[in-house]
């Protein structure tokens, strides 16, 4: 993904300072999961619009469809700038999942 950042541009940057690393499922992926990074300070990927990144969300996919469903919830909570500023900002990973959880329910 990295050599495709170097080719291409920053297309996993996605907007809102949000990043989508994703792996497919021939490289290697046993189980779907995600894995957010916060980056204090907030780094620049080349995007003009929406650098710098401050949250990296990783996702692993095991096949084209399971995925699907997670990215529509994260989308739908990532529309909101704030929510990306409060997710970046938070301490610790307690108030980053309990911050995630609030939006997730609103």
């Amino acid at each position: 993904m990295i050599d495709a950042v170097h080719r291409v541009g920053p297309y996993i940057v996605l907007g809102n300072h949000v990043a989508l690393a994703h792996a497919r499922p021939e490289c290697g992926v046993n189980e779907l999961s995600v894995h957010f990074t916060t980056l204090e300070p907030p780094v620049p990927f080349g995007s003009e619009k929406f650098d710098p990144v401050s949250l990296i969300i990783t996702l692993a996919a095991v096949d084209a469809d399971s995925h699907l469903e997670l990215i529509s919830e994260l989308a739908d909570i990532l529309m909101e700038e704030n929510h990306v500023e409060r997710l970046s900002n938070s301490a610790t990973r307690q108030e980053f999942i309990r911050l995630l959880q609030e939006m997730r329910e609103d």
